[in-house]
């Protein structure tokens, strides 16, 4: 970010280019399309673009930059802020600046996620990648958010499966229940994993068990709801079939001696 307010054309030119191969091109391809309009630095940084962003057409450009002007101790954003929560005609803007406004946090320590705060969740998920923000913003709205204890079993093997979650914070165990009380670990999932979406996608009993490492937070999606997703966009069904292909291998490899 610093570079981007370099005096150097090179800097400024090198940034933009890392900024759009991040991969979060729904909110980083408008911004990096705003500062290559510029032709030289905002003399007062980046608070300054902020606060044009802020007043831009686009709502989402609007609520991303209300979001982030929250990591600023100053009292003109503070203001148009304040400002946004009060006029601003969009929800989700209203709902980014009174987040800043409330100091923001860490998704670690946050109660709840905000709908802002669930969308730049998503997309950095693979299988929601590639949804533009409008269609992000109702996965986020269809989502529910849930928070385990440590060892809560969150879903239990032979049970019928109506729901998916995916990983906020923390790591979830994956078991298999064999013989004799005994269990074996399938696979530990972190943050940015989904797990449970082989059973509402084959309507058939878990075939492994979830359970909770520490305290985990998760937004869970209801078997309607996802099948509402995949009928609708065709790139999600083949981000599944990826994912069920890199699980099939994993399997394969723990039966191979």
């Amino acid at each position: 970010l610093e570079n981007l307010e370099s005096r150097q054309a090179s800097q400024r030119a090198n940034a933009l280019e890392i900024l759009d191969s991040l991969g979060h091109r729904p909110i980083v391809s408008p911004l990096v399309a705003l500062w290559e309009m510029a032709p030289s630095p905002p003399s007062d940084g980046l608070q300054s673009s902020i606060e044009a962003v802020l007043a831009d057409e686009d709502p989402w450009l609007r609520a991303c930059a209300a979001l982030a002007a929250g990591a600023f101790d100053d009292s003109t954003l503070e203001a148009t802020l304040n400002n946004l929560l009060q006029t601003d005609p969009d929800p989700l803007v209203r709902e980014a600046a009174q987040r800043s406004l409330d100091g923001g946090s860490d998704m670690k320590v946050l109660p709840t996620l905000s709908i802002m705060e669930r969308i730049l969740f998503l997309q950095r998920v693979p299988l929601f990648a590639n949804l533009p923000p409008g269609e992000l913003k109702q996965v986020a709205a269809i989502a529910y958010e849930h928070v385990f204890s440590e060892d809560d079993v969150i879903a239990r093997q032979g049970e019928q499966g109506d729901e998916m979650y995916i990983i906020v914070d923390g790591e979830v165990r994956v078991l298999a229940e064999l013989e004799r009380g005994k269990t074996e670990e399938l696979a530990l999932r972190g943050p940015g994993e989904y797990v449970g979406e082989m059973s509402i996608i084959s309507q058939e009993p878990r075939m492994a068990s979830l359970r909770a490492v520490g305290d985990v937070r998760m937004l869970c999606i209801g078997q309607k709801e996802f099948e509402g997703i995949i009928r609708e966009r065709p790139e999600t069904s083949l981000a599944v079939i990826r994912v069920l292909i890199e699980r099939l291998k994993e399997a394969q490899g723990r039966e191979t001696p």
